[in-house]
């Protein structure tokens, strides 16, 4: 004896299976979305004391890249190249960039 499949059950078997084929292309492309994101990073950094010769110590918390040059004060202050030779020999200036 053998049963046959009723109609209304192809059917709604049919209507399962295309709601979900159409479900997952519609779940499987999703639309590219933008996002604000900021972040602050606290840094910590000791600056050592430096003389007219040798640059300033910096030791930072994060190991944080630093550059230390020796700042020079403006050739225009001075009457002559004799006297600003003077003055960056005598004065330590010392700028630390983070």
């Amino acid at each position: 004896m053998s049963r046959s499949i009723s109609p209304r059950f192809v059917k709604a078997l049919c209507l399962a299976i295309w709601l979900a084929l159409f479900a997952s292309n519609k779940i499987a492309e999703p639309a590219p979305a933008s996002m604000v994101v900021s972040l602050v990073v606290q840094q910590s950094c000791l600056v050592m004391e430096a003389d007219a010769v040798d640059a300033p110590a910096v030791s930072c918390l994060h190991g944080e890249p630093y550059l230390v040059s020796r700042g020079d004060a403006p050739v225009a202050r001075f009457g002559s190249e004799v006297q600003y030779a003077a003055y960056r020999a005598a004065s330590a200036l010392w700028i630390v960039m983070f």
